[in-house]
C-alpha cells in the first residue's frame, strides 16, 4: 500500500446539461449563454462548440448576447454528412477539446447522433440492408443487439457526460401526434405534446434538463434573456416545473454551485434510481425484455444479484442493451 495523505475537500462538479426545444426557441443562443456563464471570465474562450446544425453558430459571431457577452469567433467543429454524425465522432470532438485545453463543450445538437447520417438509426438500417445474417432481416429488432450497434449505443450515452469537462447539449423537439376516436366514434389526429428527437429516456442521463421557451435578444438597447423551464433537475438551485431567465445572476449561481462541489456519488445514485424505474416499467410491459435483461446481467457476472443492488454501471449497461 502506498500511503497518501491529502486534504479532504469537496470536489468541483462538471455540468451535464440538456437544452430541448422546438425550432426557433433559442437552443443555440441559450447554450452559448450558459457556456459563457460557466466561465469565471464570462466568455467563450474555454468552450468548444460542436456545430451539427448547418453552421448555425456562425450566425452568432459578433453578436452581443442578452447577458452582455460578445460572441467573438468561438472555436467550433462543424460536423456534416461528409464524416457523418456517429456518436464516435462527437467523442472525437470532445477528445480534441480536452487536448487543446477547453473546459466546456457545447454539442449543438445531439439529435443528429440519433437520426442523421451515421447516427444510431442509420447504422441499424445499414446493418439490416447489408448484413448477410438472415436474423437481421427476419427479426426487426435483432440488429439492435449486434455488437457494433451496442457499441454505438454505449457511445451515445458516453458522449453526453464527462467528469472533467462541462457538457452542454441541445436536442430538437417535435410535436407528437396520435389518432384517437371522439365521442361520435370518428377518428381524429390529436397532439399529445412535444417529444425529443432522440433515444427515449435520454433525459435521465443529464443532471439538468431545460426546455427553451423564448430566445434572448438585444434590441433597442433592451436585453431580453433566454427563458427556460426546468424539466428535470439534480441541482438544488433549480426547481422542477419552475421557469427561469438565464440572467447573469442565475448563471453565476450555477457556476458557484458547481464550483462548491456536489458529491458525484450522490448524482450517480439518483441516476441509478432513475434507471431502476425505467427497467421496472419495461419489465411490466414485456417479459421478453426481462429475459434479455436477466441474460445480460448474467453475462456481466451478476446473475444472482438483485436489480436493486446492482452497481450503476451494470444497471446502465442492462438498459443500453434493451433500448431500441
Amino acid at each position: 500500500m502506498i500511503v497518501k495523505v491529502q486534504k479532504a475537500t469537496r470536489t468541483q462538479c462538471a455540468a451535464c446539461i440538456l437544452l430541448e426545444g422546438l425550432s426557433g426557441r433559442g437552443k443555440t443562443g441559450a447554450g452559448l449563454t450558459i457556456a459563457a456563464g460557466l466561465s469565471p471570465e464570462n466568455n467563450l474562450d474555454n468552450t468548444l462548440v460542436v456545430d451539427a446544425e448547418n453552421k448555425s453558430v456562425r450566425l452568432f459571431d459578433k453578436i452581443t448576447l442578452a447577458s452582455g457577452i460578445v460572441v467573438n469567433a468561438p472555436d467550433v467543429v462543424e460536423m456534416d454528412v461528409t464524416d457523418g454524425f456517429a456518436p464516435e465522432n462527437y467523442l472525437a470532438c470532445r477528445e480534441e477539446a480536452r487536448a487543446i485545453g477547453k473546459t466546456t463543450i457545447l454539442m449543438d445538437s445531439i439529435t443528429h447522433a440519433w437520426n442523421a447520417r451515421g447516427g444510431i438509426l442509420d447504422q441499424v438500417s445499414t446493418l439490416k440492408a447489408t448484413s448477410t445474417n438472415p436474423l437481421y432481416k427476419k427479426d426487426a429488432y435483432a440488429a439492435w443487439g449486434a455488437p457494433e450497434i451496442v457499441k454505438a449505443k454505449n457511445e451515445l450515452f458516453e458522449m453526453v457526460r464527462d467528469s472533467t469537462m462541462h457538457t452542454i447539449c441541445t436536442v430538437r423537439l417535435k410535436e407528437k401526434l396520435e389518432y384517437e376516436k371522439d365521442e361520435s366514434g370518428r377518428t381524429r389526429l390529436v397532439s399529445i405534446g412535444d417529444q425529443q428527437i432522440m433515444q427515449a429516456d435520454m433525459k435521465y442521463e443529464f443532471d439538468l434538463v431545460l426546455r427553451c421557451l423564448e430566445q434572448g435578444s438585444t434590441k433597442q438597447g433592451k436585453s431580453k434573456h433566454p427563458r427556460v423551464k426546468v424539466e428535470k433537475s439534480r441541482y438544488a438551485i433549480f426547481v422542477e416545473g419552475e421557469e427561469y431567465e438565464l440572467t447573469p445572476r442565475v448563471l453565476k449561481d450555477l457556476r458557484d454551485y458547481l464550483a462548491e462541489g456536489t458529491d458525484p456519488k450522490v448524482l450517480e445514485e439518483e441516476q441509478r434510481k432513475d434507471y431502476l424505474k425505467l427497467l421496472k416499467d419495461r419489465f411490466i410491459l414485456s417479459e421478453t425484455d426481462k429475459t434479455i435483461a436477466d441474460l445480460t446481467k448474467e453475462n456481466l457476472g451478476y446473475a444472482s444479484t438483485k436489480y436493486t443492488e446492482l452497481p450503476f454501471h451494470v444497471l446502465k449497461q442492462v438498459y443500453v442493451t434493451l433500448f431500441k
